[in-house]
């Protein structure tokens, strides 16, 4: 990436990151919603990357329609990213964070089952369930003890 483009994203950083210690955690999800194009602007101009943007843009697109940054459904998002959605969900639900506790697996599965079709590809949905079941059988196994 140029100096360039850096100057350019860290100062959008910077503003963004300014805005929203002034206006508060709507501000702030409004920050989270733009990793996915700060992302893609990172990569644009690596060529290693091309083919991976529309997939990094567009894993908080969901099913239905009401995602973002575009609002894109159905199969109009790119299958990889609909792929990225599905493990990105599983990540955060099995993942502790600062306001609860990691869910178990079964807790996820359940979750992941009820946004088939809305957030979530229903036959990525169907095709991820039953190999999480099948590798994750022991339930004190942590999802993050086996990276692929």
């Amino acid at each position: 990436v140029g100096k360039t483009e850096k100057q350019t994203l860290g100062n959008l950083r910077r503003l963004l990151t300014a805005r929203c210690k002034r206006d508060g955690v709507a501000c702030e999800f409004a920050y989270i919603k733009e990793h996915e194009i700060l992302s893609a602007r990172i990569l644009e101009p690596l060529e290693e990357f091309k083919e991976t943007i529309p997939y990094i843009l567009h894993h908080h697109e969901n099913y239905d329609g009401s995602g973002y940054p575009h609002g894109l459904a159905g199969n109009f998002i790119p299958k990889g990213a609909r792929i990225i959605a599905v493990a990105d969900v599983f990540d955060a639900l099995t993942t502790g964070r600062d306001y609860r506790g990691a869910l178990s697996i079964d807790q996820s599965v359940t979750i992941l089952s009820e946004m088939r079709g809305k957030r979530l590809d229903p036959e990525l949905v169907d095709l991820f369930i039953p190999a999480i079941r099948k590798n994750y059988q022991n339930p004190t196994k942590d999802p993050g003890d086996k990276i692929v």
